[in-house]
């Protein structure tokens, strides 16, 4: 994303990380009018950011119930992690041979901040921590459509959804 965020934006990534760290669970209604005033938004970007999520599968509209985090069926996990395997394979295969000394030097500080968040028992910051560890690996292959590809299944279901159940 560009260092320019839409209050689309804003809502998006807050709804994404609210439902990644678990505030938000499967089959929860989400009421487009709380998350606004919670956000400090109007309802339009709100609306819209749900827009996105839906399209990713992450949420569901129902009719005359309005809008849900998506259930997670072991069908939906199935596909989901068969999709990454193939995927997230190619980028470490990639990202292997040009991970280079200040990779690795993130790439341990990452680890040691994931230790001590876990030892904090700080679960957000121990999933943000998680990503980047992740990101960092993916990103050293130099294939910027692997790497999106990547986040895209991550928000198809979000792997922390294992962690807080």
């Amino acid at each position: 994303m560009s260092s320019y965020f839409t209050k689309k934006d804003i809502a998006k990534d807050s709804l994404l990380r609210a439902i990644r760290a678990g505030r938000y669970r499967p089959g929860q209604a989400l009421r487009q009018n709380d998350i606004a005033r919670d956000l400090g938004l109007s309802s339009t970007p709100v609306r819209e950011a749900l827009t996105d999520l839906a399209a990713s599968g992450l949420v569901v509209y129902e009719q005359h119930r309005g809008v849900r985090v998506a259930d997670v069926g072991p069908e939906r996990v199935r596909q989901v992690y068969s999709a990454r395997k193939l995927i997230e394979r190619e980028a470490a295969r990639l990202a292997v041979p040009a991970v280079d000394a200040a990779a690795l030097r993130r790439l341990r500080d990452l680890l040691a901040d994931m230790a001590e968040c876990r030892r904090r028992g700080d679960q957000e910051n121990l999933m943000a921590a998680d990503e980047a560890f992740h990101l960092t690996i993916l990103g050293a292959g130099g294939n910027p459509f692997l790497v999106d590809a990547v986040r895209q299944l991550w928000d198809a279901f979000p792997r922390y959804f294992i962690w807080l159940s």
